[in-house]
């Protein structure tokens, strides 16, 4: 996660697999209180791929997510109001 930089992480149902959120582009979640507007997948570069601190320099990460992601890990999205996130909250498709 660390390679990453994410606000949130949301763990899946077991048995989900595959990049669940690059379905959520274009769609309302709900996380806990707090409604946020998916807004686009989140590209990747090949910073995700540099190591830093105790991570090593991984090249292979980057052709990894070009290959099964369409070079794309997490979403942007636009928060809807104020609210706050708390860990375990639920997570929820909207529409």
């Amino acid at each position: 996660m660390r390679r990453f930089r994410p606000n949130f992480v949301v763990e899946t149902d077991a048995g989900i697999d595959g990049y669940v959120d690059a379905d959520w582009a274009g769609r309302r979640l709900r996380l806990g209180k707090l409604e946020i507007d998916g807004a686009m997948a989140c590209p990747r570069c090949v910073m995700v791929s540099h190591g830093f601190a105790d991570l090593p320099r991984d090249p292979g990460l980057l052709r990894a997510i070009v290959r099964d992601a369409n070079q794309n890990v997490g979403l942007y999205a636009r928060p809807r109001g104020e609210g706050r996130l708390r860990v375990g909250d639920e997570v929820t498709l909207v529409d």
